[in-house]
């Protein structure tokens, strides 16, 4: 679990571990009450709020320090009460929406925008090349068969409106003509203009 994290030298698992219990599962435990099946039960209690705990340290982002993480319990437990009606402990699915939430509008506020948010020469696609010549773009005589008869074949069986189709096989059609006038050497050839 702990693998996918990048964790915190000043932050442990297990002190998150005890924030979350000396924090969030204390006051729920003093505000709410037990669910009708738990009460009396005090195993299934500690098992609820252990699973609450687990929860917790799951769902929330992995902060430098305690009043950091301490926040982001504020900020789910503030979520939890604003949308709970019951004098109960908090859903677990509450509790698993409110921590989504919050880390996810961590992650826009603080992780993303340090995201690096442009590409290297080497990571961005190639340029493709002129429409005149379409073999640089990728086209073949085979692949331009191929995407005329599919097109047909859709218009055929009502995929795409007849409009929008006789549109489309434009595109494969000039290139199939393009590919085929180089072929037979009635197109200039461009490496010597």
């Amino acid at each position: 679990m702990q693998d996918y994290h990048i964790k915190n030298e000043n932050l442990s698992r297990e002190r998150r571990v005890a924030i979350i219990r000396e924090t969030f599962c204390a006051k729920m435990a003093v505000i709410y009450s037990p669910h009708a099946h738990l009460r009396g039960n005090e195993q299934g209690v500690a098992l609820y709020l252990g699973e609450v705990i687990d929860l917790l340290n799951d769902k929330l982002p992995w902060v430098r320090d305690r009043d950091s993480f301490i926040d982001l319990l504020r900020k789910t437990w503030k979520q939890c009460v604003n949308k709970h009606d019951s004098r109960y402990f908090f859903s677990l699915a509450e509790i698993n929406k409110a921590a989504a939430d919050v880390a996810k509008e961590y992650n826009r506020l603080h992780v993303d925008p340090i995201a690096v948010k442009y590409q290297t020469k080497a990571e961005q696609e190639p340029a493709r090349g002129s429409k005149d010549d379409p073999a640089n773009q990728g086209w073949t005589i085979a692949k331009c068969k191929e995407a005329i008869a599919d097109m047909e074949r859709m218009v055929a069986n009502g995929e795409i409106n007849r409009a929008l189709g006789n549109s489309l096989v434009r595109i494969p059609m000039i290139a199939l003509r393009r590919l085929q006038e180089k072929e037979a050497g009635h197109a200039p050839d461009f490496d010597t203009i």
